[in-house]
C-alpha cells in the first residue's frame, strides 16, 4: 500500500496537471486531454501519468508526444509549485477510458431506448 505522502503527491500532481496542461501551446496537446491518473513510484522518483482524450485513444497518443516535449517544463512547474525538492520524472502513457465509458454509455442509451419502444 503506498504511503500518505505518495498518496498525497499523486493528487497533488493530477490537480496541478490538470490546470497547467491547458495552457501549454503545443498543437498537439490542443485536444482536451483528460488527467486520468497519477502513479507516483515509492521512492519519488517517477510519475506515470495517464492521459485521456474526448477524441479517442489516436488523439491521446498525439497527445502524449506533445506532453513527452513539455515534461521539462511540467516538472519544473510542479517542483516550483508544490515546494519539492526533486519533482518526479513525468511519464506520459494514453488511456481510452473516456472514449470507451462513452462507447459503453451509447451501449445503454440504446438498450433504454429498445426496452422503452
Amino acid at each position: 500500500m503506498a504511503s500518505h505522502r505518495v498518496e498525497r503527491l499523486n493528487k497533488d500532481i493530477k490537480v496541478h496537471l490538470s490546470r497547467e496542461i491547458p495552457t501549454l501551446k503545443d498543437p498537439r496537446v490542443d485536444c482536451m486531454p483528460s488527467v486520468v491518473r497519477v502513479e507516483v513510484t515509492p521512492d519519488l522518483s517517477h510519475a506515470t501519468i495517464l492521459i485521456s482524450s474526448v477524441y479517442g485513444l489516436d488523439r491521446a497518443k498525439e497527445c502524449c508526444e506533445g506532453l513527452k516535449n513539455a515534461a521539462g517544463y511540467l516538472r519544473s512547474s510542479i517542483s516550483r509549485s508544490m515546494h519539492i525538492r526533486k519533482a518526479p520524472e513525468l511519464h506520459f502513457i494514453p488511456d481510452g477510458s473516456v472514449e470507451y465509458a462513452d462507447h459503453i454509455n451509447r451501449i445503454l442509451e440504446k438498450i433504454n431506448h429498445e426496452s422503452e419502444d
